[in-house]
């Protein structure tokens, strides 16, 4: 028998194998729901840190509010050096004792420090990160502001070619 939503099986006592039962929906839950990736890392990330991947790469790197190292994809699980595969979280609560967060407020990513959050909304790159839902608890969003990210528009006239970004 299985479950509607993600056609789970449904485990009754004594029943043999149930781990690898376990396993299969686990592994269900994990392609439909997409609330976690394995990053590899460009750089030292500590661990509930903010990342992104810069153009033209596919290593992770500590992101900032600064319209440059932007949009952050979500914050690490654990910490690694160069060249570790560390798992990021784009979705659902998160939490870390070392947050004092005030609950029911906006989280921004940093304008400030690479790869940290804040309260105070960046006057340039704001790019909102979830909602404080405990002192010590983001929701992080998912989302991604486009209005973040760096523009660029392109002047083309008879003799030359102007890019400003």
């Amino acid at each position: 028998m299985a479950t509607d939503k993600y056609d789970l099986h449904t485990i009754d006592y004594s029943v043999q194998g149930w781990d690898s039962i376990l396993a299969t929906d686990m592994e269900k839950l994990d392609a439909g729901i997409h609330s976690r990736l394995l990053a590899t890392l460009g750089e030292t990330v500590a661990a509930k840190k903010a990342v992104y991947i810069p153009r033209g790469n596919t290593k992770y790197f500590k992101a900032q509010a600064n319209q440059s190292r932007q949009p952050a994809l979500g914050l690490t699980i654990e910490s690694g050096v160069l060249d570790d595969q560390v798992r990021v979280q784009r979705v659902g609560p998160i939490t870390d004792t070392g947050w004092s967060w005030v609950t029911g407020k906006p989280v921004y990513l940093s304008p400030d420090t690479p790869g940290e959050l804040t309260q105070v909304p960046p006057a340039v790159g704001k790019q909102f990160m979830g909602i404080a839902s405990a002192s010590d608890t983001i929701i992080l969003s998912g989302a991604i502001d486009l209005n973040a990210l760096p523009t660029t528009t392109t002047t083309t006239t008879s003799s030359s070619t102007t890019t400003t970004s």
